[in-house]
């Protein structure tokens, strides 16, 4: 699905990410490459990106930043509207945006099978 969301507000800055990198205190006696998928200090290193995303969201929200699908303000309305006409099986027919990963001809060929899946 095309559901790529983008920060709305210029003190947000994107995160990085975390896999293949050794984290704690034996980030400088292991390889990058050894790292991924092992521990350090008994911790998944995903276990400390999910919180390292979870204290920027808080960080975000408390902040009073917006989070959007692109071209909206952030606004929950803006993003439902902007979620149905990527995502709505017939309004995605004509309100997709054109670089959305599924054509308009894929999903007029969507649409026809699952009529044809629900009537016979």
């Amino acid at each position: 699905a095309f559901s790529s969301v983008v920060p709305l507000n210029d003190k947000m800055k994107p995160m990085q990410s975390v896999v293949g990198t050794v984290v704690g205190p034996a980030a400088s006696a292991a390889p990058a490459a050894s790292a991924v998928g092992s521990t350090t200090s008994g911790k998944r290193i995903s276990d400390d990106f999910s919180r390292q995303i979870l204290k920027e969201f808080r960080a975000m929200l408390s902040a009073g930043a917006a989070y959007g699908y692109l071209n909206t303000d952030g606004s929950f309305q803006s993003n439902f509207i902007a979620y149905l006409s990527q995502e709505h099986i017939v309004l995605g027919m004509f309100l997709a945006h054109p670089q959305h990963p599924f054509s308009r001809m894929e999903r007029v060929a969507y649409f026809i099978n699952s009529l044809l899946w629900l009537f016979f």
